[in-house]
């Protein structure tokens, strides 16, 4: 069975897209970035496409979404 990428966050800046992406990646959950370059070289074009995109395998989604929420919801409790 061939797995698709399916959209799971979208992102304003580079840096939270990549620091989401690494921490899922480092946690088992195979992640890729779509319009990085795009949004990166023209950022005034965000609002005509889907801007920068994080983007998982269809069966890794569930996770990925459980693991950035319990994530952030860890982060905020912390400070």
């Amino acid at each position: 069975m061939e797995d698709k990428l399916v959209f799971l966050k979208q992102y304003d800046t580079m840096v939270n897209a990549m620091y989401e992406k690494e921490l899922l990646e480092e946690n088992g959950i195979q992640s890729t970035l779509f319009n990085e370059n795009i949004t990166e070289l023209l950022p005034i074009f965000n609002d005509r496409n889907d801007g920068l995109c994080l983007m998982v395998f269809e069966n890794d989604l569930m996770n990925a979404l459980q693991f950035l929420a319990d994530f952030e919801e860890t982060t905020n409790t912390e400070v």
